[in-house]
């Protein structure tokens, strides 16, 4: 405010008494003198009305204001005064005459002294609106400041909600996933989950083997990374970890020895059943004002849900490694594939039948992912066309492989059984023909005795 004052005297004293005001009186009046004397009477224009220097003074007091007006107003009653003066009538006393010669420079003086002050009161007037002008700007500025603070809050207020939002949405989606899911998934699942909760840049998840922590999954590290893939006992992370079962945080006094550089987070992953340690998540790089209190109980939280996800998940891929039929087809599992066709083999042999093997799998790369028409295909076709020893099994976990184990059948009754499947399945098929992109392969695990051949050779010429 000191300032804005001090600028407006400034302005005042510079627009009231500026050089320029002196210049153009003093040219002025120069101009009026050097006119009078060479060219005209030298009587100062008393006889012309208006006078001259009535211009001088209304200028000077609307441009300049009342100081400026009443120094030309003076200055042109010396100039009026110092030329010839118009001389005094018969009928005139002396203060008449005096009147005569006051009455101009008088009427200059109050014509400055009333013009000069109206020009300064707009000019205040322009002032002040100028003044609450920049006083209303200034308070603009200030609220959209404030708005701008209020927005960013609001916005970050919005963002957090979002990411609350999104980690329930995440946890939610990890738990309906337990049985879709292998351990490796459900580790990198729990990783992604971590990253909407806390978005660290960097983070891993080691798992205890071998007696000592090795890193099965990360987020976030370069191809060359710092940080060791393997912790062992003789660590001090590891004795806290894994002896002491206890977090370890950079904010806690002491724990920036234990984390000695490979991060600023590490929550130990106990068995829910056994409360032992199987692993450990670590948080390698995170921005120190997301690693809040808050944020470190939750990433407490969710890695005991990651390990009993994980835990969950490994169960179920072991009772899938051992489950006699396939998850999603009315077909038998490829774990136990092996076992029937080392039964059906050794018993063939024995008892001397026959048993042969029909092979069924997409062309192309065995590991991409085919639609599901040919598993439905072979199903639907398996469960119409095959006898009741026949045995379907679905071999691949892509359902784009499939296996058909066919007792007392020879390879040529494999491949009419073959035949037919082609048949069968080409309808149910959303994509290709089988002719062309589906391989069918006929084995003969056990041959036919000599005996049951030649038969069946006499039973096909009578035939």
């Amino acid at each position: 405010m000191a300032q804005e004052t001090s600028t407006t005297e400034h302005t005042e004293q510079r627009w009231f008494l500026a050089p320029s005001a002196l210049v153009e009186i003093a040219v002025f009046m120069l101009v009026l003198v050097v006119v009078d004397e060479w060219m005209l009477a030298g009587d100062r224009f008393w006889e012309i009305s208006p006078h001259p220097i009535w211009l001088i003074v209304i200028v000077t007091a609307v441009q300049y204001g009342t100081n400026a007006a009443l120094l030309a107003a003076v200055a042109g009653s010396a100039v009026l005064m110092s030329g010839d003066l118009p001389n005094q009538a018969f009928d005139q006393n002396e203060f008449e005459y005096l009147f005569m010669l006051a009455k101009l420079p008088t009427l200059w003086l109050m014509i400055a002294v009333l013009a000069g002050e109206l020009a300064m009161r707009h000019r205040r007037e322009k002032a002040d609106a100028q003044e609450r002008a920049d006083n209303e700007k200034r308070r603009a500025d200030e609220l959209s400041e404030a708005y701008a603070t209020a927005r960013g809050a609001v916005d970050r207020l919005e963002e957090h909600i979002a990411s609350e939002a999104n980690s329930t949405t995440a946890v939610l989606s990890l738990s309906a996933d337990i049985d879709d899911r292998a351990p490796g998934l459900v580790l990198q699942g729990g990783l992604d989950t971590l990253r909407r909760l806390l978005r660290p840049d960097k983070a891993s998840i080691a798992f205890l083997h071998d007696g000592e922590l090795q890193v099965a999954v990360q987020e976030g590290w370069d191809p060359v990374e710092r940080y060791p893939h393997r912790i062992g006992p003789d660590s001090r992370l590891f004795q806290a970890v894994v002896g002491e079962q206890r977090r370890v945080v950079l904010n806690d006094p002491g724990d920036e020895q234990i984390l000695d550089g490979q991060g600023v987070l590490a929550i130990p992953m106990r068995d829910a059943r056994t409360e032992r340690v199987i692993g450990m998540l670590k948080v390698e790089e995170i921005e120190f004002t997301d690693l809040s209190f808050a944020a470190i109980e939750l990433a407490v939280a969710l890695t005991d849900w990651i390990a009993a996800t994980w835990s969950q998940a490994q169960l179920h891929a072991r009772n899938r490694r051992h489950a006699m039929l396939a998850d999603t087809l009315p077909l038998y599992s490829r774990s136990f594939l092996n076992k029937q066709r080392a039964v059906l083999t050794a018993i063939a042999k024995r008892r001397g039948f026959p048993v042969a093997e029909l092979r069924i799998r997409r062309r192309g790369n065995p590991h991409d992912l085919s639609d599901a028409s040919l598993a439905e295909a072979v199903a639907e076709a398996a469960a119409r066309i095959l006898r009741e020893t026949d045995l379907a099994f679905a071999e691949a976990d892509r359902n784009n492989s499939f296996v058909i184990l066919l007792p007392l059948a020879g390879a040529a009754d494999a491949a009419t059984v073959r035949d037919r499947l082609i048949q069968e399945i080409k309808p149910g098929l959303a994509r290709g023909d089988p002719t062309k992109d589906v391989v069918f392969e006929v084995f003969d695990l056990v041959p036919a005795p000599a005996s049951a051949q030649r038969q069946e050779a006499r039973d096909k010429r009578h035939a």
